[in-house]
């Protein structure tokens, strides 16, 4: 009998999990899961984090900051008025008002739909039906005072990702493929990535490790390189 003084909570193990790297645990393989399996198709390759073959469900793990999973959920900042009203200065009479996190916007998880589903895709052409598609996504930043500010009260999210047409998949990752090859022939630059596939190019400035070889990459850490 295991006392409940021993029990743990996973929200409260999450970065440990981290720590004793969670993928490689995930290359143990059962009758009714497959783990860390590379899949490709005619168009590109991949390597999916985990399907579950008995409830035909698909997951990918990710390591965001709580500015990401904010988006993810649809979860945006509203003003509520505190019931007070400013009593000097240039806003002398009109009420006060604090920032809210609601779960109440659009979700924003265009790169990470389109990953699961192309993944979802080639499972598929293979014999592996997939009715549920879901992100396991750790937060970085979890249990900061950032991340509670911005209604991320959890150290860990599963995140249901929508089912997308084949088409529009296929059509987006053959699109990034030709300008690849196309690149690679004439050896020149292909067009800079669009606003959301650069996260409005804060991707630019902190994480993309092909900023060097993109105008875009090299006008926004021109100044950090100087």
């Amino acid at each position: 009998i295991i006392s409940d003084d021993l029990s743990l909570d996973p929200q409260d193990r999450m970065f440990s999990l981290l720590g004793t790297k969670v993928h490689g645990a995930l290359e143990q393989h059962t009758d009714n899961m497959l783990a860390e399996e590379r899949i490709s198709d005619e168009i590109s390759s991949g390597q999916m984090d985990c399907y579950d073959a008995e409830s035909m469900t698909l997951y990918d793990y990710k390591t965001a900051g709580s500015y990401k999973i904010m988006q993810a959920l649809g979860i945006v900042m509203v003003d509520v008025p505190t019931g007070e009203i400013y009593k000097t200065g240039e806003k002398k009479g009109q009420p006060k008002t604090r920032k809210e996190a609601q779960f109440t916007g659009q979700p924003d998880m265009t790169e990470w739909e389109l990953q699961l589903n192309d993944y979802r895709i080639k499972l598929e052409s293979q014999g592996f039906p997939v009715k549920d598609m879901y992100i396991e996504a750790i937060v970085r930043d979890g249990g900061t005072i950032a991340a509670r500010s911005r209604g991320i009260m959890q150290n860990a999210y599963l995140i249901p990702i929508r089912r997308m047409p084949d088409e529009e998949v296929k059509g987006y990752f053959k699109a990034k493929a030709d300008a690849l090859q196309t690149a690679l022939a004439t050896e020149t630059i292909p067009d800079p990535c669009s606003d959301d596939e650069c996260w409005n190019r804060r991707k630019c400035k902190a994480y993309c490790t092909a900023w060097e070889y993109c105008d875009i990459g090299l006008m926004e850490r021109g100044s950090d390189e100087e």
